[in-house]
C-alpha cells in the first residue's frame, strides 16, 4: 500500500479537491449548518416522526458516526442508569437492552428484524446499533470482559456480536461489522456466506449532535477539530516507532496539551463508507510509511501491551514490547 504522507509532507487535500484555505473540511454525504446539539430525550422515538417537542427529526440520522462528545475515561457507575431491563448511558444518550442471555443467535438478517419486533421497558422503537454504538460500550483498558459485567450480565463469553454498520473494505458487499464485548475487538462477519448464529444487543434513542461541519482544519492546516467528539487532531501522521517514543512525541507536541489517544478515540476516525482505508480521506492522510497501524495508550492488562488501531480495516489488537507503529496525537 503506498503511504500518503507524513508529518512533514502531509497530503494537501484542499488542494486537490479545490478547497479554500479558511474553508471547513465537510465529511463525506455532510452539508454545512448551524451547531446545535439535541438534549436527549429517553421518551422521543427513533423512528420517524417529527422528533418531539423541540421539532427535531431523527430522521436520516447517520449513527455509523459518533453523535456525542467522548469522555477521555470511562464513565464512572453514576454514568448509568440501571433498571432490570435496561441500561441508560448519560453520556451517549443510548439505552440498551441489558440482559442477552435467553435471546436466541440469529443469522443474518434476522437480527434487526427482532430488534424491531421487541416490546421492552414500554418501549417499540428498539433497534440493531451501528459499530461505534457497540464501541461506546467497551473500556479497552479492563481485562475480558471488556463490558462492565454488573451493568450487563451474563454477556457471551469472546463471542462477536453482530451490528448494522456495513462492511465495505476490501470492497465487500455482504458483509456487517461484528464486535466482541468480551475482548472489546472489532472484525466483519459475512452475512450470507455463514450458517453461524450470533448473539446480538438491542439499543434505541441515543443524542443527536447537528454540529456541521463535523472536521475543521487548525492551525495552518497542521491539526482538526472533529465538533461531534470535541476532540483536536494531529491532521498528518509520524512514522513508525516504539510506544515510549509516541508517548513522548505527543507529550512533546505544540502547543501543550496534547497527549496519545486511547483506543476508544481512534475508532471515532474510521470512516464506514471506504472500501480501501477505512479513514476520513478528506481530513486525514491514510499511511504513513507503510503503516496504517496506530499507536494508543490504552494498555491491556491481559496481554501486557497497549492497543494498536489498524486503518486498513479498523480492527484492534495489543502492541507488545518490541512492536513499532504510527503515531496520530490529540488533545
Amino acid at each position: 500500500m503506498t503511504a500518503l504522507g507524513v508529518v512533514a509532507a502531509t497530503v494537501d487535500c484542499r488542494a486537490i479537491l479545490g478547497i479554500e484555505d479558511d474553508a471547513p473540511l465537510l465529511a463525506p454525504n455532510m452539508d454545512g449548518g448551524d451547531h446545535a446539539d439535541v438534549p436527549f430525550d429517553a421518551s422521543r422515538s427513533d423512528d420517524g416522526g417529527d422528533g418531539g417537542a423541540d421539532g427535531t427529526s431523527l430522521l436520516n440520522i447517520d449513527r455509523t458516526e459518533p453523535q456525542w462528545l467522548l469522555p477521555v475515561a470511562s464513565p464512572p457507575p453514576s454514568n448509568y442508569e440501571v433498571t432490570d431491563d435496561t441500561v441508560l448511558d448519560k453520556t451517549t444518550g443510548l439505552m440498551w437492552q441489558r440482559k442477552i442471555e435467553g435471546q436466541p443467535r440469529q443469522i443474518w438478517p434476522e437480527p434487526p428484524r427482532v430488534c424491531a419486533k421487541l416490546e421492552l421497558a414500554g418501549y417499540h422503537d428498539w433497534r440493531l446499533p451501528t459499530r461505534i454504538e457497540m464501541v461506546s460500550l467497551f473500556d479497552f483498558g479492563e481485562d475480558a470482559p471488556a463490558v462492565n459485567p454488573v451493568l450487563f450480565p451474563a454477556a457471551p463469553a469472546y463471542a462477536l456480536h453482530w451490528t448494522i454498520s456495513p462492511y465495505v473494505v476490501e470492497r465487500r458487499t455482504a458483509a456487517r461489522w461484528a464486535t466482541d464485548p468480551f475482548t472489546g475487538w472489532s472484525w466483519f462477519y459475512d452475512e450470507y456466506t455463514s450458517s453461524e448464529s450470533l448473539p446480538f444487543r438491542c439499543v434505541r434513542a441515543g443524542n443527536v449532535s447537528n454540529a456541521q461541519p463535523r472536521f475543521t482544519v487548525l492551525e495552518g492546516q497542521a491539526t482538526v477539530r472533529d465538533a461531534r467528539t470535541g476532540l483536536v487532531w494531529e491532521r498528518g501522521t509520524a512514522p513508525k516507532q516504539s510506544f515510549a517514543d509516541a508517548k513522548h512525541r505527543c507529550e512533546s507536541f505544540r502547543p501543550p496539551g496534547y497527549r496519545l489517544p486511547n483506543a476508544r478515540e481512534l475508532q471515532t476516525l474510521i470512516d464506514e463508507t471506504q472500501t480501501e482505508v477505512p479513514i476520513w480521506y478528506r481530513v486525514f492522510d491514510r499511511a504513513v510509511q507503510g503503516t496504517t497501524t496506530l499507536w494508543s495508550s490504552t494498555y491491556r492488562r491481559s496481554h501486557d501491551g497497549y492497543i494498536l488501531t489498524d486503518f486498513v480495516d479498523g480492527h484492534s489488537s495489543p502492541g507488545w514490547s518490541n512492536t513499532v507503529a504510527g503515531v496520530r496525537c490529540v488533545r
